[in-house]
């Protein structure tokens, strides 16, 4: 069966849903950042129905910049490595400490003075992170990033 497009032509930045015979698909366009300017509408929508439900996935489970939102962006979006883990920490910065967090705080459920610490090492531990993540190659990174999930899966998924 041959592959029809749902969502209207694009310049070649965005992704293209499609439909084929293993159902439907969203066939990523490798583009890097410099190219993905002047995207159409219907990718911004994409882009925010992506958000809204890595956002759902967070509020639930407490995960998902890193567990969804990097593997998304570079499966469904065409992202390097670099590219989605840069995107996904910008994204995180305002809405997590303002919207997420206030729902549990609301119900007293958040350490103040515990959060106020550990984002002090995180921005410190985030900035040389992000230099020595820049400085690995893409497959090199990605690899690491797969490791690290497996790794952290295995450990809920086998521990008491």
């Amino acid at each position: 069966m041959r592959a029809e497009s749902i969502l209207p032509e694009s310049d070649g930045t965005a992704p293209r849903l499609t439909t084929s015979a293993v159902g439907p698909i969203l066939k990523p366009v490798r583009t890097s950042i410099r190219d993905r300017k002047g995207l159409e509408m219907h990718t911004y929508v994409l882009y925010v129905i992506l958000g809204f439900v890595v956002g759902v996935f967070g509020g639930v489970v407490g995960l998902g910049g890193g567990i969804v939102m990097i593997p998304a962006l570079v499966v469904l979006f065409g992202f390097s490595q670099h590219e989605a883990q840069g995107t996904t920490l910008a994204m995180m910065v305002p809405p997590i400490g303002i919207a997420a967090a206030w729902v549990y705080y609301k119900q007293g459920q958040v350490d103040l003075k515990v959060a106020a610490l550990c984002a002090l090492g995180f921005v410190l531990g985030g900035f040389f992170g992000a230099k020595l993540a820049t400085a690995l190659p893409n497959a090199a990174l990605r690899k690491v990033f797969g490791v690290a999930l497996l790794a952290i899966s295995l450990r809920m998924v086998l521990t008491k």
